[in-house]
């Protein structure tokens, strides 16, 4: 019994014998590989820096010990010199 399966994100369809089509199809020109460039790795880094510069910054985390009760916050602070 399987137990896990790759669904693509848009659509929920099951990947199982499909493959995965890329975003971007790029064949290396003939001589590169030799020479050692890979135009492809250029190609998605370039891809996922863009990806990257995308995402919004995540909220700082406030944990439970760090922030005070809905109650305390909503008092007023009490003073001894009153």
């Amino acid at each position: 019994m399987p137990f896990r399966a790759w669904f693509v994100a848009n659509n929920g369809v099951d990947m199982e014998m499909a493959g995965a089509v890329p975003d971007t199809i790029l064949w290396p020109a003939p001589g590169e590989m030799p020479a050692g460039t890979d135009r492809q790795l250029e190609v998605a880094v370039e891809h996922l820096l863009e990806d990257v510069a995308a995402v919004k910054p995540e909220p700082k985390r406030v944990y439970a010990t760090e922030r005070q009760s809905p109650e305390a916050e909503a008092a007023p602070l009490v003073t001894s010199e009153e």
